[in-house]
């Protein structure tokens, strides 16, 4: 048996910064990964011959700053400038969006473009006072700590700060559709397909589905090169962010084991005391943390009765399903669009002309079925 202080179960983006930071910290540390590469859904693949791409994440806009200063991450190597986005309307006529998500918008009425930076303010502003959860351990599901109330109490403060009207729009908002909060504020239908479409992307909700706004909330409050809301595509796909983390986790002497499978996490009545891999060979350590998902973790990896009933049948209630499916194409020569330049097509180029057409592509999905038009 092979001893670590600690053991990290996923070698996805979450699991390759824990490594990278427990090793920084001086505790001998091992990511195990059951496939035979690292970063999960951040990859770089070679579908075609000459053709590379990310493979499934496409957009770098979650890496928190904090997290790049603590392993020197050196962002530059992955491209220098945010990336825009066009949105194609019905018509074929497009709007642009520049700078940290609309900070500059093109083909729009003075008046629209007006109306959209007051809303990019307003949600930009409400997904700060969010942010604060993210770098938070989230309380245990049934039950509130101290410092839990605490940090809601910090998020009422904020609140206060910000004025009676901003808290009052924020609590009535919070719950709400997108698709309401789009009709209340804009009138282009191509910018409200798009701030839908990207409320909506990978989660199995539709923009006329409570809640649906949280997903915009969470994409605004992610930030690149210092810009909330920003975004921006890596030279050389995901895996080249995959590529920084491994090589810090490497350059703090984590060790990183790719086509491993954790068949089970070894307890006893002390608690943790490490995992047994697919090969039966086994792996010590007082802590082991898991980057993949719950469920898997608590009522798979678990022995039956390590689990409260409690905790075991909150797990189970996670809803998590989601709905995504990529399809790469390799052209012969780079598509062109009316009104639209060639040099605007470096970032994403995206096709959702109506909240109506993104509720429409996201009705068969609630039966199982693929749309005919996504």
């Amino acid at each position: 048996m092979t001893s670590y202080d600690a053991i990290i179960i996923g070698g996805g983006h979450n699991g390759l910064v824990a490594a990278a930071m427990l090793a920084k910290s001086g505790r001998s540390t091992v990511c195990i990964e059951a496939s035979d590469r690292f970063g999960g859904g951040a990859v770089t693949r070679e579908f075609h011959p000459g053709f590379r791409v990310s493979g499934l994440a496409h957009l770098l806009n979650r890496l928190a700053p904090e997290v790049e200063r603590a392993l020197g991450l050196d962002l530059s190597r992955l491209g220098g400038r945010l990336a825009s986005t066009v949105v194609l309307g019905a018509d074929g006529e497009a709007v642009m969006l520049d700078g940290a998500y609309g900070e500059r918008l093109r083909g729009v009425s003075d008046a629209e473009a007006g109306k959209f930076a007051e809303l990019r303010t307003l949600l930009l502003s409400q997904a700060g006072v969010l942010k604060r959860f993210q770098s938070r351990r989230p309380p245990m599901p049934g039950k509130f700590a101290v410092a839990d109330i605490v940090d809601f109490g910090l998020a009422g403060l904020s609140l206060i700060r910000h004025g009676r009207d901003f808290g009052r729009d924020f609590a009535r908002m919070l719950l709400m559709n997108v698709a309401d909060v789009l009709d209340e504020h804009l009138t282009d239908d191509r910018l409200k397909g798009l701030l839908a479409f990207d409320a909506t992307l990978g989660v199995h909700l539709g923009p006329r589905s409570p809640t649906s706004l949280m997903g915009l909330y969470y994409r605004l409050a992610g930030e690149s090169l210092g810009a909330a809301g920003g975004q921006i595509v890596p030279k050389g796909g995901m895996g080249a962010v995959t590529d920084l983390l491994v090589g810090a986790a490497k350059s703090h002497g984590a060790d990183l084991r790719s086509g491993a499978q954790v068949s089970r996490i070894l307890t006893s009545s002390d608690g943790v005391n490490g995992v047994e891999l697919a090969d039966g060979a086994r792996l010590v350590a007082p802590v082991v943390v898991s980057a993949i998902h719950p469920g898997v973790t608590l009522g798979g990896l678990l022995s039956p009765g390590e689990v409260d009933t409690g905790l075991s049948t909150a797990i189970r209630k996670i809803r998590s399903k989601g709905d995504a499916a990529k399809l790469h194409l390799a052209l012969d020569r780079i598509p062109d669009f009316t009104g639209v330049a060639r040099q605007d097509l470096s970032g994403r180029l995206v096709i959702a002309p109506s909240i109506s057409q993104v509720e429409r592509a996201f009705n068969p999905a609630k039966y199982g079925e693929f749309s005919p038009s996504p």
